[in-house]
């Protein structure tokens, strides 16, 4: 590119066009999505609360996924498929409530509630995620759930 001959102003936006550039090239992996959509983080949800294990087909088979409050650290779908199994044991009903979404680019964080039956009894828990999303699927997982409040809530009293 040549810079002599064009406005100052030109230059300036062509040196910020390419800062721009160059700031996204180290993304190691597939290629990202350019902007991951909201509709996208609503299937995904949805299909989760199906409680069937549909939503492991949004999951890169090499996925990582981590939850520090339970001590999780997955690195395979299949790993996940079968936390998923013994996750769900007790429980008849989960629905995904989205009561707030950040999206940039590839990522999202999601907050919200678990809600659902488990044991008999009904909870409803704060959660929030952070998603790291190539080509439409997560490569990269990070849950907070109110563990606490899902044991004050689904545990029998005087068992708690």
């Amino acid at each position: 590119m040549k810079f002599s001959g064009m406005p100052f102003f030109v230059k300036i936006l062509a040196v910020i066009g390419l800062t721009l550039i160059l700031a996204n090239c180290d993304r190691a992996g597939p290629t990202p999505n350019e902007q991951l959509s909201s509709e996208w983080l609503d299937v995904f949800f949805s299909a989760y609360s199906l409680f069937d294990g549909s939503h492991l087909a949004y999951y890169m088979d090499d996925v990582q996924l981590v939850d520090e409050i339970a001590g999780v650290e997955i690195e395979s779908k299949d790993q996940l498929r079968d936390m998923f199994e013994q996750a769900k044991v007790g429980y008849t009903k989960l629905n995904w409530v989205i009561e707030d979404r950040i999206i940039q680019g590839n990522r999202a964080t999601v907050r919200g509630r678990a809600k659902g039956l488990a044991f008999g009894r009904e909870f409803d828990v704060a959660f929030s995620t952070w998603l790291y999303i190539v080509d439409d699927r997560i490569a990269h997982q990070v849950d907070y759930v109110d563990y606490g409040a899902l044991r004050e809530q689904i545990t029998p009293v005087g068992e708690q």
